[in-house]
């Protein structure tokens, strides 16, 4: 069995702390956000997410955030091929 993720590239910004290992792998590329220097509560981050929480998820135009809405996103776009 494959799994193939069709026309993705995802970016999914976080900390370590915010992402399972799982989701990384799925994705494109990984955006470290510094929760420390406080970069989640930055004006452009929160173009993402509105309340300067992480992680949030970019699909080209398209962006989704909390965790559980992305793993259910993601678990659409997944097409397996036998």
């Amino acid at each position: 069995m494959r799994i193939e993720m069709a026309n993705m590239a995802l970016k999914l910004y976080g900390s370590a702390m915010s992402i399972a290992r799982v989701l990384v792998t799925l994705c494109h590329s990984f955006i470290r956000v510094d929760i420390a220097q406080g970069e989640h509560k930055t004006t452009e981050y929160k173009k993402m997410q509105p309340f300067g929480k992480v992680p949030v998820l970019a699909d080209g135009e398209f962006q989704i955030f909390e965790s559980r809405a992305i793993c259910k996103y993601l678990a659409r776009r997944v097409v397996l091929l036998a």
